[in-house]
């Protein structure tokens, strides 16, 4: 597949596949859900800054890969880096779904 090698498109795709085999199961039809990738660099600490890009993917009309609803904080020399606190919110999200659902 042409997607991300991250562990969090690993983890999307993984759920999404769960889902297409519960609908199989169940008669439903199955609709393709995109994985996201999310790829996140902690810059520093003490203030706390991060580089961070959120995707998703489509199809060309060829069958090729490409990303869509893209979405980066990267402004690093603006000082509103991490100004939605990423990591934080992607790691709540990671154990929620993992160890709470």
């Amino acid at each position: 597949m042409g997607f991300s090698k991250s562990g969090n498109t690993a983890y999307t795709e993984g759920a999404n596949v769960a889902r297409f085999v519960a609908d199989a199961i169940n008669g439903k039809k199955i609709n393709w859900v995109s994985p996201v990738t999310f790829c996140l660099s902690i810059v520093s600490i003490k203030p706390q800054r991060e580089i961070s890009l959120v995707s998703e993917y489509k199809y060309g009309p060829k069958g090729e890969t490409d990303f869509a609803s893209t979405e980066t904080d990267e402004n690093w020399k603006g000082n509103l880096l991490g100004r939605y606190k990423a990591q934080f919110s992607w790691a709540e999200s990671m154990y929620s779904g993992m160890f709470y659902n």
